[in-house]
């Protein structure tokens, strides 16, 4: 009987982006867009270095780790404990987000 060996893969990449963020006025849901992100629902994120608030939401809210839930390849969604007071685009120049990637690999041996 062939024996399944299934490494885990723990891999991250970091990408400084511009007015990353874009959200709906009334709404805890902050859209990011990243060209090169291609996030799975599920994997996780840390912003870093947004300086002001983004359409009302106050940046210590945008600056931490996030759980995203994938919209496509280039953008996904994370969840704020503020809702938005304002529909639009924003987050400045700067803003750093780390992806964390976890994966596995099965190989039958």
């Amino acid at each position: 009987m062939p024996m399944i060996d299934t490494p885990y893969r723990y891999s991250t990449r970091t990408d400084t982006l511009t007015n990353p963020f874009t959200t709906v006025a009334s709404s805890y849901t902050v859209t990011v867009t990243d060209a090169s992100s291609n996030v799975q629902t599920g994997d996780v994120v840390n912003i870093t270095n947004v300086v002001s608030a983004v359409n009302g939401i106050p940046a210590a809210n945008l600056n931490g780790q996030f759980t995203v839930t994938r919209v496509s390849s280039t953008q996904y969604t994370i969840t704020t404990t503020y809702a938005a007071t304002s529909s639009g685009s924003g987050g400045g120049s700067g803003v750093t987000i780390q992806y964390f990637y976890y994966t596995v690999a099965l190989t039958n041996a």
